[in-house]
């Protein structure tokens, strides 16, 4: 979860262009398990969806009393 978190902050403060990013970012992540005296590698890739801010959500601002955003 880290991993996708991390890239999904990298890719947002590069669509900011708070950074400019020079390489590519892997959307994939190795992690090796021993498994009877063996390493296996699983890979798994990254699917990241950016949600919008939560006070943006209507029915967190209604169980909060927050005020209406713009």
């Amino acid at each position: 979860m880290a991993f996708v978190i991390i890239k999904t902050f990298l890719d947002r403060i590069e669509k900011l262009e708070h950074i400019s990013i020079k390489q590519n970012i892997f959307d994939e992540m190795i992690q090796y398990n021993v498994a009877e005296d063996e390493l296996q590698q699983d890979v798994y890739k990254i699917e990241a969806l950016e949600r919008p801010p939560i006070i943006q959500n209507s029915d967190y601002r209604e169980k909060f009393h927050r005020p209406t955003v713009n």
